[in-house]
């Protein structure tokens, strides 16, 4: 019996760790092409010359989470061939902070499926840009990665995200001097400039992420890189980042305005 128990006893031990283990864990500086403040818009509009999907169960979708709360605001799947042949597709969802607390935004996942309710992939792990969002300001769920078809289909995305509200501290440092430009040898968008520590910490494991819009503010594409190198207070270091998948005829012209994000990694348990 005292065996018994104590089996028990571990069983419980080991299923509470591995569940703890499932969650890793200034304001956002925004920038516009025409200097006008940016507002990313709530309704999916399609000005690309891509497949793409604009379904019923894309809309917005309110959520409780105790005192604080979120909405999906925008979902979409856009599917294009590369110059080698490849099907490639891009999911985004952007989720808003409609409470009042800080949220946080664990990785989540979103499933594509065909016209006629097929699964084409399922698609785990994606990260949000940012991880931390203020009330009010939004982040974008982003991942593109490649599909076993042969060509480029209309696809519906199934979002499903994972908030909570934030335990970690809302960091933010001050993006300038960014500009877009095309790609080499005609394929995707480089963006460069200087991210500043005004803190008076030293970070490292820096994200820098760069959402695109369009000329009707509907998010169109996402960059973003890593900092490896220690920022430290008072630091003003420069980065640059391509997105080389990045083969749908977007090039800077059609880059209305964008959103720039910079802030540490942290994990929240």
């Amino acid at each position: 019996m005292k065996r018994s128990v104590l089996s028990l006893l571990l069983v419980a031990a080991m299923l509470s760790a591995l569940a703890a283990c499932g969650y890793f864990g200034s304001p956002a500086i925004g920038t516009t092409t025409d200097n006008t403040p940016n507002a990313p818009a709530n309704t999916p509009a399609d000005t690309q010359n891509n497949n793409s999907s604009d379904n019923s169960r894309n809309t917005a979708t309110p959520r409780a989470l105790q005192t604080e709360a979120y909405e999906i605001t925008y979902a979409k799947a856009t599917t294009w061939v590369d110059i080698l042949g490849t099907v490639w597709v891009q999911g985004l969802v952007e989720v808003t902070n409609t409470g009042t607390e800080p949220l946080y935004l664990n990785p989540g996942a979103f499933d594509l499926e065909d016209s006629d309710g097929r699964l084409v992939k399922s698609v785990s792990l994606v990260s949000a840009f940012p991880d931390v969002i203020a009330s009010g300001e939004k982040a974008y769920y982003y991942e593109e990665t490649v599909l076993e078809i042969d060509k480029a289909i209309d696809l519906v995305i199934l979002p499903r995200v994972s908030v909570e509200k934030a335990k970690v501290d809302l960091i933010r440092f001050d993006i300038t001097d960014l500009e877009l430009s095309d790609g080499s040898f005609g394929g995707g968008l480089t963006a460069r400039g200087r991210i500043e520590n005004a803190t008076d910490e030293k970070h490292d494991l820096i994200y820098v992420a760069v959402v695109l819009f369009d000329g009707s503010n509907t998010p169109i594409g996402l960059l973003f890189t890593i900092i490896m190198e220690d920022l430290n207070p008072g630091d003003r270091i420069g980065f640059e980042m391509s997105e080389f998948s990045m083969l749908r005829d977007i090039s800077v012209n059609d880059v209305h305005s964008y959103i720039a994000y910079g802030y540490p990694l942290q994990w929240q348990f």
